[in-house]
């Protein structure tokens, strides 16, 4: 859809970008309206109906997860917090507390917050304001949930969203497994929360994509005892959410699982303020968030070669055996890229013990005709025309990968070694796509996936 939002995108993305860039961005853009390769192209949101939501309030769980949910909130106008408070009131589970940290200079959120009676609703003013990541620690501090989420002051749950949750939660803990954290797919809101557009339709979890771009972002709920261990650091302010993400992967218990409710939970509003209408209104955000993925990705390459073999430089780079690596931006807003030494498979195999293929996309006739693969061999982006990004431009995006095309791909010699010693030792066996990507998987390599990457 045509917006004032996606217009002031399209110009300060001329700025940052010029002309050539912009010309495929919006040429994408108009593109995606009718190709099936971009699957919010025909959006509907569709709430439940009464009956679901009638058997949902009457649904007993074997375990009543306590979920808490903090709202910092700051010069809230009373509409946005009214919608808000209301779409957590409307949950179809009840067993929440919503906690809200206020750090208003007016009394414009006390007033609106009074009133609603519900003792569930705990109201908290500081008196202080020191920014989004401390507010939201003097809520964390007073949560007794055993799953803890971060709800915008603006925006809105949907009224199955905590029911989904603890769903999902059950049936892990029946499995043996205790989640980290579970997170849901999102869209997006008019200011008046009446339209609804721009799904985001997460894969599950994805540590490579997870280091170009918070994916994950809302609706999530982590461990308690986990997202108080770690916090919200202020110098983060901006990515906090996204800071504690990347650190709660790093330090989880190794057995935790880390889940993914394929569901639209969450409504990011959009109006003139926020960071989904206006990319200028959080500048610093980006740069906060670039920032984030360095310090977690430094600390997961000393975790995997030691600390004294990971050398910090002053200009934002770091150095793995005398292999330079930095964290960059791309050409969007909130989207990053680690550039390995030269880029080729050598350093980038130097660099990540843990990937086994790094593969490219394969472009034919100004055409993507191959590259990443899904798990059935499908490449869900043949046929994009090159230069354009994809959908969420996960084309255009490090991830890591169920399959992807030999044509441009290379193979860590370790792995490939292995691969020979399989069919060595089983003559039924031949060389083929599914054996090579499945012997990597079997010894826990990562098959990653960089759109830049060439042979």
């Amino acid at each position: 859809m045509i917006t004032i939002s996606n217009l002031k995108k399209t110009f300060y993305y001329l700025q940052k970008n010029g002309i050539i860039d912009t010309y495929y961005a919006v040429r994408e853009r108009f593109f995606a309206r009718k190709s099936k390769l971009y699957p919010d192209r025909n959006y509907q949101f569709v709430p439940i109906d009464e009956n679901t939501e009638r058997k949902q309030r009457e649904r007993v769980f074997e375990k009543a997860y306590l979920f808490s949910i903090l709202v910092p909130m700051y010069e809230t106008r009373p509409e946005f917090a009214k919608a808000m408070i209301e779409s957590v009131l409307g949950q179809t589970y009840a067993n929440w507390e919503l906690i809200l940290a206020d750090s208003s200079e007016s009394d414009v959120v006390e007033k609106t917050v009074s009133l609603y009676k519900d003792e569930r609703i705990r109201y908290v003013k500081l008196y202080k304001n020191e920014g989004i990541s401390e507010n939201t620690n003097a809520a964390l501090r007073l949560a007794k949930g055993d799953y803890i989420g971060l709800l915008d002051h603006d925006d809105l749950l949907t009224p199955d969203a905590l029911f989904e949750m603890a769903s999902c939660l059950q049936r892990s803990a029946r499995d043996a497994e205790e989640a980290a954290f579970v997170y849901s797919d999102e869209d997006k809101c008019d200011t008046d929360g009446e339209i609804f557009y721009e799904p985001n339709i997460k894969p599950d979890f994805n540590f490579d994509l997870l280091l170009s771009n918070n994916y994950i972002c809302h609706f999530t709920l982590m461990k308690a005892d986990l997202m108080k261990q770690l916090g919200f650091r202020k110098e983060y302010d901006g990515a906090q959410d996204y800071d504690l993400v990347l650190r709660a992967v790093l330090y989880k218990k190794p057995e935790d699982v880390i889940l993914h409710v394929d569901k639209v939970l969450y409504h990011w509003r959009c109006h003139q303020d926020s960071t989904a209408a206006n990319p200028r209104s959080k500048q610093y955000a980006y740069e906060a968030g670039r920032h984030a993925v360095q310090d977690a990705f430094g600390s997961f390459l000393q975790n995997m070669h030691g600390a004294d073999n990971v050398v910090y430089s002053e200009k934002d780079v770091f150095y793995v055996n005398n292999i330079p690596v930095r964290v960059a931006h791309t050409k969007h807003n909130g989207f990053y890229r680690i550039i390995y030494g030269n880029e080729t498979a050598p350093d980038i195999f130097t660099v990540r013990k843990d990937i086994g293929i790094v593969a490219g996309s394969v472009k034919k006739q100004h055409k993507i005709t191959g590259g990443i693969k899904d798990k059935h061999g499908f490449c869900p982006y043949r046929g994009l025309p090159a230069g354009f990004s994809g959908y969420l431009h996960r084309n255009a995006l490090q991830q890591d990968c169920e399959q992807a095309d030999l044509e441009n791909a290379q193979i860590r010699n370790e792995l490939n070694e292995i691969i020979a010693e399989n069919i060595k030792s089983n003559l039924n066996l031949t060389e083929s796509n599914e054996l090579i990507f499945a012997v990597a998987k079997e010894n826990n390599y990562r098959i990653l996936y960089d759109p830049f990457f060439h042979v």
